[in-house]
């Protein structure tokens, strides 16, 4: 049969059900199942073409799984019945409403236009792709097929006593611009959740409940990466990885992961910001080749990392905003690429604080006073070294200059670099460890304490300026200066003592 729409609607209303079967390229204009009150199926074999509007109504089936045939739905489509799909493309190019069910199976799926989701739509083995808008307050459910979100993803009657649900594939599934989960309950499925927006206003996650993922990746090239919510929003993940993002990352709710990759090697790589709680089993910020990670990393709250980390990065690695901020690296922590801002505390478990070497001198700058402590959070640990090379602040007025604690217990403190300057006098600067080695100058509009059981060496090129006074306690032995030059201690009108 030769068929020729002309510009009506075919009518598929058998009550016990029909065959269409298409051998030749026939095109439909609108086609309707429509709802009588019997339960019917609409069974097609061959390659379904609709130029206008596709509706199914309730109890109305339309089946292209059977005899595994094509689907074009070139129109409108509203779907409160069930369409099934088989191992053939499916293809829906303008806007979907469904309020009933659509079942892929393993053949490709492409929504064209905005999809409003009130219903089921279950996504197969093969590739399932929304080009456009998704509001879903149904169920969305992937498998083992890709799953692909290219405009935003998002609801709008759900709430949460009855929230969305949607499924990740066990595979990939892609966001590429906003995805809104407050009202979604997302299961990970055991797959890979990527950010790949490639958008100049860039991409925001927002998180209204504690949501778990199995793998996340953020990959977004342009703009920035935002994740944020309510105060119960809460990014939890198996791992968390930062590796082709151009743009910058930030991270403003807590996020808690068995694993945290920042190995981005590209020049034009963005900073990476940690805006609140960071609870990690390990963080890996290093390459096993010549290539260099080069972007700063922010923690801006409190952070706990189970195993020792090592930032390789040589952009500034900076730790708090507020000297309340904690920093537990319970087995260590060492940055020598690149240079440290500090504003908080440092707190190791008997594990060593790297923040220099001596061949590539690093600074620390105190943004606020601070605290390097490797003897536990309680102070009961029997220590580890800590080994900074230069020491600064930030410009303060009189009367607020940053104050500095070192305690290493049993290890020792090495400071490779000048401590302050006389345009950014610290504050008081107590040291307490084994051995102390003081190599450069330290200048302080404070008090210097040095409290240590080892030996205390006060290196030929460090000359101590401490306006408020200078005290060594302690039960080692001091050894001062060279055989080259004198190494001065001068106050201003403050004691020198040395117990």
């Amino acid at each position: 049969t030769t068929f020729t729409a002309n510009g009506g609607t075919v009518v598929f209303n058998s009550a016990t059900g029909q065959t269409l079967k298409l051998a030749n390229a026939t095109t439909f204009n609108n086609v309707m199942l429509p709802d009588d009150g019997t339960t019917s199926v609409l069974t097609v074999n061959g390659t379904f073409n609709i130029n206008g509007t596709l509706k199914t109504s309730a109890n109305r089936t339309l089946d292209m799984q059977t005899n595994n045939s094509a689907l074009n739905a070139g129109g409108t489509t509203d779907n409160s019945g069930e369409i099934k799909l088989g191992s053939q493309p499916a293809q829906f190019t303008r806007t979907v409403t469904n309020s009933g069910k659509i079942t892929a199976s393993d053949g490709t799926v492409t929504f064209g236009g905005n999809v409003t989701n009130d219903g089921t739509i279950i996504c197969g083995g093969g590739n399932v792709t929304f080009r456009e808008n998704v509001t879903n307050d149904g169920k969305i459910s992937g498998s083992t097929g890709t799953i692909t979100f290219r405009g935003t993803y998002g609801s709008s009657t759900a709430t949460e006593a009855t929230p969305a649900i949607l499924t990740a594939s066990s595979g990939n599934t892609y966001f590429s611009s906003d995805a809104d989960f407050s009202y979604t309950t997302f299961t990970a499925n055991g797959g890979t959740v990527v950010f790949n927006s490639s958008a100049d206003a860039g991409q925001t996650l927002k998180l209204a409940n504690a949501t778990t993922f199995n793998k996340t990746s953020i990959q977004t090239s342009v703009g920035r990466f935002t994740a944020e919510g309510t105060a119960n929003g809460k990014l939890i993940a198996n791992t968390l990885t930062l590796i082709n993002t151009n743009a910058d990352a930030i991270f403003n709710i807590p996020i808690n992961a068995a694993i945290i990759e920042m190995k981005n090697t590209e020049e034009t790589a963005g900073a990476v910001t940690f805006n609140n709680d960071v609870t990690a089993g390990t963080i890996d910020n290093t390459t096993t080749d010549s290539s260099v990670i080069n972007f700063d990393i922010t923690f801006n709250a409190a952070t706990e990392v189970t195993t020792p980390v090592t930032f390789g990065t040589t952009g500034t690695l900076t730790l708090g905003n507020n000297t309340e901020d904690t920093f537990i690296f319970k087995v260590g922590i060492t940055h020598t690429a690149g240079n440290t801002t500090l504003c908080g505390k440092i707190i190791t478990n008997s594990s060593p604080v790297v923040l220099s070497s001596d061949a590539n001198i690093k600074t620390l700058t105190l943004t606020g006073n601070s605290t390097i402590q490797t003897t536990g959070a309680v102070g009961n640990e029997t220590g580890a070294a800590i080994t900074l090379g230069a020491v600064s602040a930030v410009s303060s007025v009189s009367g607020e200059e940053k104050t500095l604690s070192l305690t290493g217990g049993t290890g020792n403190i090495t400071v490779y670099g000048a401590v302050g300057s006389e345009s950014t006098k610290l504050g008081n600067i107590t040291i307490k460890g084994n051995d102390v080695t003081l190599q450069k100058t330290v200048t302080t509009k404070g008090e210097l304490s040095v409290t240590h059981s080892g030996i205390f060496t006060i290196a030929e090129e460090a000359d101590i300026t401490a306006d408020g006074g200078f005290t060594q306690a302690g039960t080692g032995t001091l050894a001062i200066g060279g055989t080259s030059s004198t190494t001065s201690i001068t106050t201003k009108n403050a004691p020198i003592s040395f117990n």
